[in-house]
């Protein structure tokens, strides 16, 4: 599989034709029908004659018809799919989720960005021996054309050739569309090309169409009263391609008011003047306007003048015309002059019709691009009272399973089924419980923990009732609902109760996977997976080291069977088995495991960003704290570099998600430049942390108090090794004030951390002159390592050979650290 993507115009579908006439003659080349029914398809494909190229132009927009192609392939075939797509987004997402062959497929296709043309700022010769080129091909070619045989082509080539004009676009259909017009204005009356100069490229293509079209209709006289019609018939057969003349007929007569009592022989003559202005390959079908950036391109104008014709188009419209509709509209806003009133326009549109346009909207969200218009519409929706609950159902149903674009607007749409469920008879709990779970989801994934917390909270007590009647029928989810309460407590530092809660959902899912391993052995791992994250922070590294090393396994075998669904969920196990494997002093092991999961970390973020960039910050985040422990530090700033920089990208889109993870990365970014020398560099690093872990921890403090500790510990080793002592001294004095608060509380998370910054504390105290402060907090650091070295040896030993150093050198005077 290969996906070429590019904006329009950038000439994907004439590379693929080229492709396919330099075939090797014994390769056949199929091009599926955009009418074709999923099920037409794949028997079509079942049946090829083998090698086949079969290429699938707007992809983006056909998703039943490549899971219907993909799923339909026989194993070991010569085969090959060749996607085109204007965006390569979340859609691809999508269609990994709807059947596993189609997801194994996808998780080793190949994609490439078509590169632009040069501009003419990049290369002042190769534009206009472009256009040059252009025009002689054009001109050759229209001399043919009836009604334009007698012209002076020739002289007009000399005479727009010698201006060496430059056309200012990187896209090969614009530049194309301006010698188009050129030519064709020299053949046109004065006053014409004057009325249209300074207008873009399609208009001004389009005005010559326009005459061409009126001209054809004019050869029928049943059509003479009815000519001002023309633009609108043509703009229906764009906005809502018919399947054959029939559809054709029915389509303008439902939609055009003016057509509604027209006799038959009116219709018919309308459908064979379309025919006869833009033909079929197909016998009884008409064609449509093309190419498509100029069809989409006079939609638009039309729907500007007449929005009513959209409107009345939306109102019985089918999902595949509704879908048909937005993406013509919503294309043509990028290129278009007046793309606000457009955007406008299309965000009208779904507001007024949500039950035929909510749910196809949603879905092209993640395959236009320029999904503004779009995402502002569904979010008036989804808010709105007066919104059919089927239309929430619907679009609850359609939602990615994540998707950092969509993120906030599937927040809306759960609560607001949420809402609904919660006055619904109690027959309804499963309902109810089963959005507050999703709540939580979307919640966590926006960083809003506490009330992610808040949902799941509801959702376990409303499925532990549900379980203790029917547990055959409510067991399954009430573990699903304890794995995911576990996390968000631990991500508010509630560890011990969030391993509580873990430890029941693993006994819960060990007793299903006993009798139905095919169904919940996947679960079971995930739970696992998340149990060693809890064992591993409270200290219980053999434990949680146990318990991922299953759960990796798991994965793994999972992976290898079913690819496209289970390397993320390898991924994580393989990422978090590094950390537990770290923990217990097997560093070239972790290295192994950390390294293994970036690779397909890396994989699956450049086919789909939107899922998985976070993924892939976090693992390199991770990679590089492996790769210093091993004292390889340029390449863990390598590592560490390229997470910060995913890291700020994402918090453009959705700081309070991201900016956790961009303060966090920023803190291992400062240690290792301040290792390699580059001090300035890495006080400005940590500074940056410092200063996001303290906005998060003002409206937070439970959940980023500790991180901001970690920061200002840090940020007051790095002022410390530049001589700021009494700067540092500051921040070090906050860091073992917040960390011995925590520390009260919950020792067996916090102790070590105390014991850490105490230990930096006693050491900036005595470089200060201030022996007798230092001596007291050096010695309370001992204490607390003596006590954990004797708890976990491996783990602690070399840091109370440290604090004892640190310990004697205080006790020596005058104090000499080197």
């Amino acid at each position: 599989m290969w996906l070429e993507h590019g904006p329009a115009g950038q000439g994907k579908t004439r590379l693929a034709t080229q492709l396919g006439h330099e075939l090797p003659p014994r390769w056949s080349v199929f091009w599926p029908s955009h009418t074709a029914t999923p099920h037409d398809l794949a028997g079509a494909v079942a049946d090829l004659a083998l090698p086949t190229l079969i290429v699938l132009d707007y992809a983006e927009t056909r998703p039943e018809q490549v899971t219907a192609v993909l799923s339909a392939i026989p194993p070991h075939s010569e085969i090959k799919v060749l996607m085109l797509a204007r965006v390569r987004g979340p859609w691809v997402d999508e269609l990994a989720t709807v059947d596993d062959t189609v997801a194994d497929h996808l998780a080793t296709h190949f994609h490439h960005a078509l590169d632009p043309l040069p501009q003419h700022n990049e290369s002042t010769r190769q534009q206009p021996t472009a256009y040059r080129e252009a025009v002689e091909a054009f001109a050759e070619q229209l001399q043919r054309v009836p009604g334009l045989d007698h012209h002076d082509w020739t002289a007009a080539v000399h005479r727009l050739t010698r201006s060496n004009r430059v056309v200012e676009t990187g896209h090969p259909l614009t530049l194309y569309l301006t010698v188009l017009a050129d030519l064709l204005d020299t053949a046109t009356p004065t006053d014409l090309h004057t009325r249209m100069a300074g207008h873009g490229p399609e208009d001004r293509v389009l005005t010559h169409e326009r005459r061409y079209w009126k001209r054809v209709a004019e050869t029928k006289p049943a059509l003479t009263p009815l000519l001002h019609v023309l633009d609108a018939i043509i703009a229906t057969t764009i906005l809502t391609p018919p399947q054959s003349t029939e559809d054709t007929a029915t389509a303008l007569r439902a939609c055009i008011p003016e057509l509604t009592d027209q006799p038959t022989h009116v219709l018919t003559a309308f459908t064979t003047v379309l025919t006869e202005l833009f033909p079929s390959n197909t016998e009884n079908t008409t064609g449509t306007l093309q190419p498509d950036r100029l069809a989409e391109h006079f939609a638009a104008n039309h729907t500007l003048h007449s929005p009513h014709h959209t409107h009345r188009l939306a109102t019985n419209a089918t999902f595949e015309q509704a879908t048909t509709v937005l993406t013509v509209l919503t294309r043509a806003v990028i290129h278009h002059p007046r793309h606000d009133q457009l955007a406008h326009h299309i965000t009208t549109l779904i507001n007024t019709h949500p039950g035929t346009l909510a749910h196809p909207a949603l879905i092209l969200i993640t395959s236009v691009e320029h999904p503004a218009p779009l995402l502002s519409a569904l979010q008036h929706t989804t808010t709105n009272p007066s919104t059919p609950i089927d239309v929430i159902v619907r679009l609850t149903d359609a939602l990615p399973h994540t998707s950092v674009k969509l993120a906030p607007l599937a927040v809306t749409i759960t609560q607001r089924l949420v809402d609904h469920h919660r006055t619904q008879p109690t027959t309804s709990l499963p309902h109810l419980a089963m959005s507050l779970n999703n709540l939580s989801n979307r919640l966590g994934d926006l960083g809003r923990w506490e009330e992610a917390l808040g949902a799941i909270t509801e959702a376990v007590d409303i499925r532990r009732r549900l379980a203790a009647d029917r547990p055959d029928a409510f067991l399954p989810d009430l573990a699903t609902s304890l794995n995911n309460l576990s996390v968000r407590l631990g991500d508010l530092r509630r560890q011990e109760e969030a391993l509580a809660v873990i430890t029941e959902a693993v006994k819960a899912l060990r007793q299903l996977a006993a009798d139905r391993p095919d169904a919940f052995l996947p679960d079971l791992a995930t739970s696992l997976s998340n149990l060693s994250v809890l064992l591993g922070v409270l200290g219980y590294r053999e434990e949680g080291l146990a318990a991922i090393t299953e759960a990796a396994e798991v994965h793994r075998q999972l992976a290898a069977e079913r690819p496209g669904q289970f390397l993320p969920n390898l991924a994580l196990s393989l990422n978090n088995l590094s950390i537990r494997l770290g923990e217990s002093g097997r560093p070239e092991e972790a290295l192994t495991a950390i390294t293994e999961a970036v690779e397909v970390y890396r994989r699956l973020a450049n086919d789909r960003p939107d899922a998985f960039l976070p993924d892939l910050a976090m693992s390199l985040s991770n990679l590089s704290g492996r790769l210093g422990r091993l004292s390889r530090d340029v390449e863990a700033l390598t590592a560490i570099t390229e997470a910060v920089e995913v890291y700020r990208r994402l918090t453009n889109d959705r700081p309070d998600a991201f900016l956790p993870g961009l303060a966090l990365s920023l803190n291992n970014l400062a240690i290792l430049l301040g290792n390699l020398g580059h001090q300035e560099k890495g006080l400005a690093a940590i500074t940056e942390a410092a200063e996001v872990h303290r906005q998060l921890a003002t409206d937070r403090p439970d959940a980023f108090l500790p991180e901001l500790a970690l920061s200002l510990h840090n940020l007051a080793v790095r002022l410390g090794h530049m001589d700021r002592t009494e700067e540092g001294l500051a921040a070090i004095t906050e860091a073992v004030g917040i960390r011995r608060r925590f520390a009260a509380d919950r020792p067996d998370a916090f102790l070590p951390e105390l014991a850490t910054s105490l230990q930096n504390f006693a050491i900036l105290l005595g470089e200060s002159g201030r022996r007798e402060e230092g001596l007291v907090a050096i010695t309370e650091a001992v204490e607390l390592r003596t006590d954990l070295a004797a708890r976990w040896p491996t783990l602690h030993g070399s840091e109370l050979q440290s604090s004892q150093r640190v310990l004697q050198w205080l006790n020596e005077w005058p104090p000499n650290p080197y």
